[in-house]
C-alpha cells in the first residue's frame, strides 16, 4: 500500500487500497493487517500526517483488519509523546518496541498486543530479544525515571525544533535540498545523487556520527540523543587498579559528579543531564525493592 503523500496529493490518499477491498473480483485476499511507521526511518524520514493515520486506522477498522504501528525506531519518546502515533489520537491494535524500550542501550523488544488478540501460551512468542533480565531492571528504570512526567516529551519537542530551524537554514542554502522529520528523528534529503553519501563521510572526518537512508540512500539521517548521557566509568569492587579510595577523589574533582553503589558495583558519573541521577536513583531503588543486599 502507497505510503502518506505517495501520489504527491494527485489521488485520495486510499483510492487504490479500498479499490481493491471493495472490489470482490480484484484478486486480492482480506488482509490479516496492516503495519505502518508513523514515521518512516530507513525508508528516508517519511512523516505521516496525522489525517492520514487517523484514516487508515478508520479503514482498517471498517474491513476488519488489525492496525500494526512499528514503534522500534519512532517509539518510547523519540518524536515526543512515548508513543509516535499519539498525536494522530489512533489506537493500534498491536505496537512493536525495540532498541530505547530498555533504556539502557541493552537488547530488548516488546510487542503489545490487545487482550482479546492474544491467543499465545506462555513460551510461545518468544525471540532473540526476551528473556533478557537486566535488559528488564533497566527498562522498569527508565519508564520511572523519564515517564513519571512530560519533562521529557517537552524537552525533545523543544529539541526537535531547534534541529528542524538548523537543518531548515541548510536546506535554504544547498538547492535540491528538504528537511524533513519530527521530533528528535530528523534528515536531510539531497536531489544530488551520492551527496548524501558525501556529507556522512564528511561528517566522521570530523567526529560527527550519522548514517543515510531512503531507497537511494538520499537522506542524511539525525537521530539524535534525547537524553546527554555524562561520562560513566565503571569498576568493580574487587579491582585493585582503581579502588574506592581513588574513585571518591575523581568524584570530588569532577563538577557534578557524585559516586554511587549500584549492582556490586562503583560508579564514577558526572550529572549534566537532570534526568540521568534520576534514572540510576530509580535503578538503584528498583535493585533494592528485588534484593535489599543491593542497598
Amino acid at each position: 500500500m502507497p505510503y502518506d503523500n505517495y501520489f504527491d496529493g494527485k489521488y485520495p490518499d486510499f483510492l487504490y487500497l479500498e479499490r481493491l477491498l471493495d472490489d470482490a473480483s480484484s484478486g486480492l485476499n482480506a488482509p490479516a493487517a496492516v503495519i505502518v511507521e508513523t514515521v518512516q526511518g530507513e525508508g528516508g524520514i517519511n512523516v505521516a500526517r496525522s489525517e492520514w493515520l487517523t484514516s487508515l486506522a478508520t479503514l482498517c477498522r471498517e474491513h476488519g483488519i488489525l492496525l500494526i504501528v512499528d514503534d522500534v525506531q519512532m517509539g518510547c519518546g523519540r518524536t515526543g509523546p512515548f508513543f509516535s502515533f499519539e498525536d494522530a489520537a489512533i489506537v493500534p491494535d498491536i505496537v512493536c518496541l525495540s532498541k530505547s524500550i530498555s533504556g539502557y542501550g541493552m537488547p530488548m523488544a516488546l510487542t503489545l498486543v490487545r487482550p482479546d488478540l492474544d491467543v499465545w501460551e506462555p513460551g510461545e512468542h518468544n525471540g532473540t530479544f526476551r528473556g533478557n533480565n537486566p535488559a528488564f531492571v533497566t527498562a522498569t528504570a527508565a519508564l520511572r525515571a523519564y515517564w513519571s512526567d512530560d519533562r521529557l516529551e517537552k524537552s525533545t519537542l523543544v529539541k526537535g525544533e531547534q534541529v528542524e530551524r538548523v537543518l531548515q537554514d541548510l536546506a535554504a542554502a544547498v538547492p535540491g535540498s528538504l528537511a524533513k522529520g519530527r521530533g528528535l528523528a530528523r534528515g536531510l534529503s539531497f536531489d544530488e545523487p551520492g551527496l548524501a553519501g558525501r556529507v556522512a563521510a564528511a561528517a566522521f572526518q570530523r567526529g560527527l556520527l550519522v548514517e543515510t537512508s531512503g531507497p537511494d540512500d538520499e537522506v542524511v539521517k539525525d537521530l539524535a540523543r534525547q537524553v546527554r548521557c555524562p561520562t560513566l566509568i565503571v569498576h568493580s569492587r574487587d579491582d585493585p587498579r582503581v579502588p574506592i579510595s581513588q574513585a571518591k577523589e575523581l568524584a570530588e574533582l569532577i563538577p557534578d559528579s557524585r559516586l554511587v553503589v549500584l549492582d556490586g558495583r562503583n560508579h564514577l558519573l558526572t550529572a549534566d543531564e537532570p534526568a540521568w541521577p534520576r534514572f540510576l536513583d530509580e535503578l538503584h531503588a528498583f535493585l533494592a525493592e528485588e534484593d535489599p543486599s543491593h542497598g
